[in-house]
């Protein structure tokens, strides 16, 4: 999958990093589906299926790239900058449903903080890749429609979180909290935070990290 890319002078230690979150998550989908006991592991098929397209998310970038023209266009370090962004917050939540969700550490908050960070660069970078010359000339545009993006998200995925809930008895609405309003107000104001630190942070850097990644297969190749 990861055959070649470029981070530390092509030092494959990430390339391996993100190839076992990949594999981790097909792993324990098969684990759930096939040998957990619902006694000891709750709604695992539902579970299983969060995993299986958790893998399949992470694999989005690099189809994207090789099914299009951005292959020919981009040197590799930008795909392993896309997977970045698509795997830390699945490896977040991931992490948080096995251990930290169940600490008093607020674990919830800092997901939905960072998820919408990492998801606000996505789509940043996303709208650079598209129409770049947009991104350079209309930055408030940017701003705006990443941050409303993000936005629009959190809400739709505590209409998903109350959904799984209802349909497959979890408790990831509120987390149970007994004030789940009080606790979808705090998810939605983190998602929202999120989105405008990140919003912020690829304008003021993002396009010139962007082209940095671009450019290096032809500094490495030269």
């Amino acid at each position: 999958m990861f055959w070649h890319f470029w981070i530390l002078k092509r030092h494959p230690i990430l390339k391996n990093v993100l190839n076992v979150c990949v594999w981790a998550f097909v792993a324990f989908g098969l684990y759930l589906l096939l040998i957990a006991d619902e006694r000891f592991q709750p709604y695992p098929k539902f579970q299983a299926g969060i995993a299986f397209l958790s893998a399949l998310a992470m694999f989005a970038p690099y189809i994207v790239f090789r099914v299009t023209s951005l292959h020919e266009r981009f040197d590799i370090a930008l795909l392993v900058y896309f997977e970045f962004l698509v795997i830390m917050p699945l490896v977040m939540n991931g992490i948080g449903a096995r251990w930290l969700y169940d600490l008093d550490i607020n674990y919830d908050a800092i997901v939905h903080f960072f998820n919408s960070f990492f998801l606000a660069l996505l789509t940043a970078s996303t709208m650079w890749l598209m129409r770049p010359q947009i991104v350079n000339n209309y930055p408030i545009v940017i701003f705006l429609t990443v941050t409303l993006a993000i936005l629009v998200f959190g809400i739709l995925f505590e209409f998903f979180e109350a959904w799984s809930d209802a349909y497959w008895h979890t408790s990831m609405w509120g987390e149970g909290h007994t004030n789940i309003i009080a606790d979808t107000r705090e998810d939605v104001l983190a998602n929202t935070l999120g989105g405008i630190v990140a919003a912020a942070v690829f304008l003021w850097r993002g396009t010139t990290w962007l082209r940095f990644l671009s450019e290096q297969g032809q500094r490495h190749e030269a």
